[in-house]
């Protein structure tokens, strides 16, 4: 984990970053807390996340692939506006949840495959959240993965950075 400054609305805000590598399983991964009680609504085409209370959803293209994905937590603030960066994302989504418990990645049913040491010590901790979400590559990874090119051995050896299926997702507190 880092922290970065983070200049917006003529301030500075700290903020946390971490990058690491998922294994999208069943076109998934998720943030999710121990005090689950029920899963979010099947997604509609074209939606990247669903929400519920102490469930996050994120939808991934490909399947049983990994993707690179950044996490970045801000501080709280309130009137907190997002700001693009330059990189082009195919789909951009956003919901806002709440977690009664502190929330960590997971994919499939298991947090110990699939995430990597960066983002499995991710934890959000309990409150409510404006979560954004941006994908890129995942037309691209479609169409390699499902040629027969998946190797697993070699997608856990590559930069996180050279995964063709990235994801962005900003996480802000909302105000109290």
């Amino acid at each position: 984990m880092t922290e970065v400054d983070d200049a917006m609305s003529g301030g500075v805000s700290p903020r946390t970053e971490m990058y690491g590598r998922v294994l999208i399983d069943h076109s998934q991964f998720s943030l999710i807390s121990s005090d689950v009680q029920s899963f979010p609504e099947l997604m509609d085409p074209g939606q990247l996340v669903a929400s519920c209370d102490n469930c996050l959803i994120i939808s991934g293209v490909s399947n049983g692939t990994y993707a690179g994905v950044r996490v970045v937590i801000h501080e709280p603030r309130k009137n907190f506006e997002f700001d693009a960066d330059d990189e082009s994302w195919h789909l951009e989504d956003s919901t806002v949840i709440k977690f009664t418990a502190p929330a960590f990645f997971m994919t499939g049913d298991t947090l110990e495959f699939g995430i990597d040491d960066t983002l499995r010590g991710t934890i959000v901790n309990e409150g409510e959240y404006r979560v954004w979400a941006r994908i890129r590559g995942g037309a691209e990874s479609v169409e390699k993965y499902l040629m027969g090119e998946r190797d697993l051995p070699a997608q856990e050896r590559m930069p996180v950075s050279d995964l063709i299926q990235q994801f962005r997702i900003d996480i802000v507190r909302t105000a109290d």
